[in-house]
């Protein structure tokens, strides 16, 4: 038994020895990452900051009712088994990207073979906006493992229901895959187009919707029982979540459009741009449209799942105004195999050794650029923490905190186990929440900055400097500090012991 059980192993390095020496090495390189100073950035924070309210019932923390709830179970139990929170949150992070570059080498070797997957993998893997975030503590990357593995598993075995289950546990850590379900959709009906079968389509469907729903079914009880006192309406309590995260794709913060005309086209061509900015090899997409096509390869239900992820979360990114590099990893993979698949066709099938040789060129000079920027990314991190961490962050550690702290910036959360209470969605809630939760505060920590505001928004700009005012003469200052052009204030509530926080 153990001899077969060897042989298998041995077959198996022996078959995938490329693959194994490229997730080494990229195993390697993100411990590399590790050895430097983690500065926890504003997305991540409230991750973690959810994560510890979760499992502290509330007494640590704060809740954003707008964020999946996957990654903050995932962090909230690094944090109650009182790992390092920041370290094992990261190395968390880390091993999804493994098993997305994994999933991707899997998929690749079973729509065509190994060196298909190897050719895709090497592309993910590489791509820099992949390679920079696979060491941050956010929903991309664990969210797209989830959907890999449920394409994964239904090209590998067809298991429509336990496909479904995976496709929905990746969009609880990231609402926007729910696209899956139209991908996965607009692939049966080309199949129905393609086979004429109804019932077929119908079925799998079905199954595949079951799978999804039946997952979310714990988190539309966990929403009615945390959002139930908040509304009249069962449904506005089930759906909460999404209902008032909806307005976060047209967040003008992030939008790319100033109202000129080449702003416009930007926004329209933006993920265009950024692939073949992130990843140079990610112009073999272009060929392996054109094959997919030619070859009508959407007839073969594997690539047409493919494409139709790729599409479907290519075209709904570029729809709506919110713009951020980050969101290309949802759908990278897809086009990373895209890719791969081109590639290989043209590399392959070409017979004229003068086009070889250029492709072969084009691709070292492609691998040094994206290399020599990966290499850069690293130089972001510090060698110690810089003071914005000591001082400023850690700020309230071993100090007796005798109640919530407001905030405007989530940050301190990530380093400090003590109640927060956010005051940064917007300069009008800020107000609201201030005047209600400030006379049982123990602290307020403000940063202007935090609330954006337009430029010609003037009324908005009066709004922010009354809350400065109104908080700088209700409470003691004991700190302030400006990093980065930006400033940092932490008032600590006139009825608290000061003595104790200085």
């Amino acid at each position: 038994m153990k001899t077969k059980f060897a042989i298998k192993i041995r077959n198996c390095l022996k078959n995938n020895y490329l693959f194994i020496i490229l997730i080494s090495l990229f195993f390697l390189a993100k411990l590399v990452y590790l050895l430097k100073v983690h500065v926890i950035i504003w997305d991540e924070a409230v991750y973690m900051g959810m994560g510890k309210y979760l499992f502290s019932k509330g007494a640590v923390g704060f809740w954003e009712l707008i964020r999946p709830v996957g990654l903050p179970l995932i962090l909230g139990a690094i944090w109650k088994l009182k790992l390092d929170y920041i370290f094992f949150s990261e190395l968390v992070s880390i091993f999804f990207s493994l098993g997305c570059i994994s999933l991707v080498y899997l998929t690749g070797k079973k729509l065509l073979n190994k060196q298909m997957g190897l050719v895709a993998a090497v592309i993910l893997s590489i791509t820099s906006v992949f390679f920079l975030y696979t060491s941050y503590i956010l929903t991309e990357i664990p969210s797209t493992f989830f959907i890999l593995l449920g394409v994964y598993i239904y090209i590998s075995r067809k298991n429509l229901i336990l496909t479904g289950i995976m496709c929905g546990i990746g969009a609880i850590f990231k609402f926007p895959q729910g696209l899956i379900l139209l991908s996965f959709g607009l692939a049966f009906f080309i199949s129905l187009l393609t086979n004429k079968n109804i019932k077929s389509f119908f079925k799998k469907t079905f199954l595949f919707s079951l799978g999804f729903v039946l997952i979310h079914i714990p988190l539309l009880v966990f929403n009615y029982v945390m959002y139930h006192k908040e509304t009249s309406k069962i449904y506005h309590a089930v759906f909460r979540p999404w209902i008032l995260g909806a307005w976060h794709q047209g967040n003008p913060a992030q939008s790319v459009i100033t109202g000129t005309f080449i702003s416009y086209l930007y926004n329209l061509f933006y993920y265009v741009i950024h692939l073949f900015k992130e990843n140079t090899l990610l112009f073999f997409i272009i060929p392996g449209l054109i094959i997919f096509f030619r070859k009508k390869l959407y007839k073969k239900e594997g690539f047409c799942i493919i494409l139709m992820i790729f599409l479907s979360y290519f075209v709904y990114f570029t729809y709506i105004l919110n713009k951020q590099t980050r969101f290309l990893i949802m759908f990278l993979p897809y086009a990373s195999l895209i890719a791969a698949y081109g590639f290989y066709h043209y590399f392959t099938h070409i017979k004229k050794d003068r086009i070889r040789i250029l492709i072969v060129v084009f691709v070292i000079i492609s691998l040094a650029g994206i290399i020599s920027r990966d290499l850069y990314y690293y130089n972001w991190r510090a060698n110690s923490e810089p003071p914005i961490v000591k001082n400023y962050y850690k700020f309230f550690i071993g100090k007796e905190i005798k109640g919530p702290i407001l905030t405007t910036d989530p940050v301190p959360v990530s380093y400090v186990d003590a109640k927060f209470v956010p005051l940064y969605f917007s300069d009008e809630i800020a107000y609201q929440i201030y005047i209600s939760e400030s006379k049982n505060s123990f602290a307020t920590i403000f940063s202007p900055e935090s609330f954006y505001c337009s430029e010609d928004d003037i009324g908005c700009r009066n709004r922010v400097k009354n809350i400065s005012n109104m908080i700088q003469n209700n409470n003691i200052l004991v700190f302030s500090e400006v990093y980065n052009n930006q400033a940092y204030y932490i008032y600590v509530n006139r009825n608290s012991e000061i003595s104790s926080v200085k």
